[in-house]
């Protein structure tokens, strides 16, 4: 492989820690960067012809921190 990076969309699941596990090995053996991306769409409640923004409950230090335990030896 001859990438120069290593883009791994994740959501903290089963499935997207062994993406990062595969990603993480790649971008080694390939010396490219790794780059991770957590996307967070706020939900929106509809109702009486009003759109109402309803605040997520997940702050920036719980994502660290889940990542943190997905990567251990990763470096933010």
């Amino acid at each position: 492989m001859n990438a120069k990076k290593v883009l791994v969309p994740i959501d903290f699941s089963v499935g997207s820690e062994a993406d990062v596990e595969l990603a993480t090995s790649l971008s080694k053996d390939s010396g490219a960067s790794l780059l991770l991306v957590h996307v967070v769409v706020p939900p929106v409640a509809v109702g009486g012809g009003e759109v109402v923004d309803i605040e997520t409950s997940t702050t920036t230090e719980q994502l660290r921190s889940s990542l943190d335990q997905s990567l251990p030896d990763a470096s933010m």
